[in-house]
């Protein structure tokens, strides 16, 4: 690296940090001071803003490396073809989304519903195009970085994961709460949740079954290869939409509540916690990349120890001494981020598969752990929400008990987000192991991927685990605007549509999975004979497979509603939605822990390509479902 590059480096990093420190001061002991006014809303604008310059600085290097390599010049420029025909692909399914829904919001509804609407759409299409840019620029470059030295490929993999990660979050934490400060009403930016869940289940859906195709279609074809390294950058950049759509949707579940018990106080901790925790992130990523060449594993665990001292340490500064002192609302937070802790904690040794003792009992094995990984996470996850209703005095305001789920669930994303992260360099070190030229490139490479996987893996069943919190949140804000009282369990029509619920939410994972055995059978048919065939091939069949599926989660709640109105009356038809509802929320989230470990296991013990990632869809289809039938809930109001 040259004088000039250095000192430019130099300066922009001292240019960032300095933002940076500012932006924390101005939230802290500025804005944070004056919470009776709306100032404090701007401390999501900010952390956002920090997050897309974080992103920009930290890939800036390995984006404009200069690569002489022909080899990997050609790679390259295929994972670029590939990447512009998925993302015009997934360009028209905006569209057609935008086209079908927006008027009917506006007609049935209202015109800043749909405003909302809009914006969380393009907000996520436009994250997750930049995000998977990122990804797979980086993918093959930081091969370049392997040649310099196994410390240099650790940071550019980590800084790689860090960008593609904070980018979808970046951009939804300076919309959201824009948009409420100009409708100061939660009910209002609701549109926004639904709008970032249907384009996040459109794109997911759509990226899963090209992902799943492009693995199986590789085992066949090893040429294919730049295909597969294609699914994994999009992977990457899954992740940190799953991510990103989680937060929006518990921010949204948490002011709901939080409005109903404290006005504008409900609104802004939530929203000032997020922030809070995309600036500890940052924070924490120094540590991340601390000796990494000597031992990885330490320092990522370092940067997370960090990064949940900054965030309790500030929290509390936060709730305790500024917003609500006295009033005990720091427990909710302690509990998230301990419940996160314990679950990483027992995430990490459920991880430890020893493949060169296992030979040919590894899937034996892996399927053994992975219920034990599933249940875990729920049982530790129960306790949680629990002790969290009850500290937020749940037991005399239900309405503050679920806020206070709210904030607890917020924690546990704000302190793990460096295992999202990790995700993100997780899928890049898969590629650079693949198009790995040299024994001492893949040697490099194989030192570091385990950690970052195991770390990685982690992220899938904590954002398992808040999706269900995010879904019972909205699920809730959904009981409460159509006045559902108690609901009697006994009723045969509730314990049917449980089951009916269950169906809801399995229907279009199965349809998902077979549009991928179709692409792949197409594939085949068609004799692709290159990377770029393959992937139009699949892609053909992944944008015709998602419609049904998507259409199916939208309408099937409201067809459970509307058969019993029809044939019996609104009291039971709503029941029997409410059954539905949290049938299919319950069965969304035990598919995605037990596809999400399945496929981290499976990772780790083969250093191979993943072939399950039905962890994404169904957390973001249990957002959609709720999401969805809260929004819909405005529109049944005359009826109900």
């Amino acid at each position: 690296m040259s004088f000039s590059m250095k000192l430019r480096k130099v300066i922009y990093n001292l240019f960032f940090w300095v933002v940076l420190i500012y932006s924390m001061w101005l939230i802290l002991f500025k804005l944070a001071t004056d919470f009776t006014t709306i100032k404090i809303i701007w401390a999501g604008p900010i952390a956002g803003m920090a997050a897309l310059l974080f992103s920009a600085l930290k890939v800036h290097d390995v984006l404009f490396a200069m690569n002489d390599n022909n080899h990997l010049k050609e790679i390259q420029n295929n994972l670029k073809k590939g990447f512009f025909n998925i993302q015009k692909k997934e360009f028209f399914l905006t569209l057609i989304s935008l086209a079908v829904i927006f008027p009917l919001i506006y007609k049935f509804l209202n015109l800043p519903l749909a405003i909302c609407f809009l914006a969380g759409s393009i907000t996520i299409f436009i994250s997750s195009f930049l995000s998977s840019l990122v990804s797979i620029n980086v993918n093959s470059n930081i091969l370049k970085a392997a040649e310099t030295s196994p410390n240099a490929f650790y940071k550019a993999s980590v800084n790689g994961g860090y960008s593609t990660f904070l980018i979808p979050v970046g951009f939804c934490m300076i919309l959201f709460p824009v948009l409420y400060f100009i409708y100061k009403d939660p009910a209002i930016i609701m549109g926004f949740a639904f709008g970032a869940c249907l384009e996040a289940f459109l794109i997911i859906a759509f990226d899963e079954i090209y992902s799943k195709a492009s693995n199986i279609i590789y085992l066949e074809k090893e040429e294919t290869k730049e295909a597969v390294m294609l699914s994994n950058g999009i992977n990457a950049k899954n992740s940190a939409v799953d991510y990103a759509v989680s937060f929006i949707a518990v921010l949204t579940g948490a002011m709901l509540s939080g409005v109903l018990v404290l006005n504008l106080f409900g609104a802004f901790i939530p929203l000032t916690l997020a922030a809070t925790g995309i600036f500890c992130t940052i924070l924490a990523s120094i540590f991340a990349k601390l000796k990494g060449a000597f031992s990885s594993k330490i320092s990522l665990f370092t940067a997370f120890v960090v990064s949940v001292i900054l965030y309790l340490g500030i929290s509390f500064y936060i709730v305790e001494k500024v917003f609500m002192p006295k009033y005990g609302l720091f427990y909710p937070v302690l509990i998230g981020a301990l419940a996160a802790v314990i679950i990483a904690g027992a995430g990490y040794f459920n991880l430890r598969v020893k493949k060169d003792e296992l030979k040919n009992h590894l899937r034996e094995e892996i399927n053994s752990r992975n219920l034990i990984a599933a249940a875990i996470p729920l049982l530790i996850g129960g306790f949680a929400a629990i002790a969290s209703f009850l500290y937020a005095s749940g037991m005399e305001s239900y309405s503050a008990g679920f806020w206070g789920l709210g904030l607890a669930a917020v924690s546990m994303l704000s302190i793990t987000s460096i295992f999202g992260a990790m995700k993100g360099a997780a899928n890049i070190s898969k590629n650079a192991l693949i198009s790995a030229e040299n024994e001492n490139q893949k040697n490099i490479v194989s030192e570091f991927f385990p950690a970052f996987a195991i770390y990685g893996a982690k992220s899938e069943t904590i954002f398992s685990i808040v999706s269900l919190y995010a879904s019972i949140l909205l699920f809730v804000a959904f009981a409460t605007t159509i006045n559902l009282e108690g609901v009697d369990c006994l009723n045969p029509f509730v314990a049917f549509a449980l089951i009916f619920g269950a169906g809801i939410a399995i229907l279009p994972i199965g349809l998902i999975n077979g549009s991928y055995i179709k692409a792949v059978k197409k594939v085949f048919k068609n004799n692709a004979t290159n990377t770029l065939q393959t992937i139009k091939t699949a892609t053909n069949k992944g944008f015709v497979g998602i419609f049904l599926p998507v259409i199916l989660t939208l309408l099937l709640p409201l067809f459970v509603y509307f058969a019993i109105l029809k044939l019996f009356e609104k009291t039971l038809a709503l029941h029997s939605l409410t059954g539905a509802l949290l049938g299919a929320i319950v069965v969304c989230g035990v598919i995605s822990l037990l596809f999400g470990s399945k496929n981290a296991l499976f990772e780790i013990a083969s250093d191979s390509t993943s072939k399950e990632n039905s962890a994404f869809v169904s957390n973001i289809e249990s957002k959609l479902i709720a999401v969805s039938a809260l929004l819909v809930s405005a529109l049944l109001m005359p009826v109900i």
